[in-house]
């Protein structure tokens, strides 16, 4: 088509009523334009610049799906596909991680994350939330393999953190979590009939007890 048909040219309506008729043009990009859009380009450029970008690429612009458009929450710029097969470039952050270090992980920036229409096309094209169990064994369960303090309120924030991902996980996530679980001392653990302030962590496949219910006991003297 002429040079001049463009999305956002003059001929604009032209260009749509094209894409209407034959779904499947697309948009030709030359090698030189490629070329100039790097990793130092994408990040001088807005969250609001790269919003409208990803939503071109989104609309037809396939040329230009391999380039590293995506901003991490870190300011990195990454592609949505790795180079290497089976490794992901990214991850979306999951609710309720509030106090867990997810700096290993390559997350998505919120403001990328939090418009609905790029998050739907990044996730199609392979980009996913970060699995429960991977947060309890690379977040949650490293602090347990150092002293800790114990506090009961992040206490119970862990377990519900290590309850959940055993919950929502299929088979080979189960088993890989109790592999490393078990591998860790997390289970807060006091002497029976002792100071109930005096914590020590154990494995959970060490020789533990759950404690008794109280018992009522009456004793007569004859």
């Amino acid at each position: 088509l002429d040079s001049s048909i463009t999305e956002g040219g003059i001929y604009k309506d032209i260009y749509d009523y094209l894409k209407h008729l034959v779904s499947d043009i697309e948009v030709s990009v030359d090698n030189k334009l490629t070329s100039k859009l790097t990793d130092d380009f994408f990040s001088k450029q807005s969250i609001n610049w790269l919003i409208q970008f990803i939503l071109y690429v989104e609309q037809g612009a396939k040329p230009l799906k391999n380039l590293p458009f995506v901003r991490l929450q870190s300011g990195k710029q990454v592609k949505i596909k790795s180079d290497t097969p089976n490794e992901a470039t990214a991850w979306f952050k999951p609710n309720n991680t509030e106090g867990l270090d997810l700096t290993i992980f390559e997350i998505v920036h919120d403001k990328l994350a939090k418009n609905i229409d790029v998050k739907t096309f990044l996730k199609k094209e392979g980009i996913a939330e970060i699995k429960l169990e991977d947060i309890v064994i690379n977040c949650l369960l490293p602090k347990y393999k150092n002293t800790v303090e114990f506090n009961s309120a992040d206490y119970l924030k862990d377990l519900q953190q290590i309850a959940e991902a055993y919950v929502h996980g299929n088979d080979d996530a189960k088993k890989w979590l109790e592999e490393n679980l078990n591998e860790t001392a997390w289970l807060a653990c006091i002497k029976f009939g002792g100071n109930e302030t005096e914590i020590f962590w154990k494995k959970p496949k060490s020789d533990l007890f759950d404690k008794p219910s109280e018992i009522e006991m009456s004793l007569s003297i004859m």
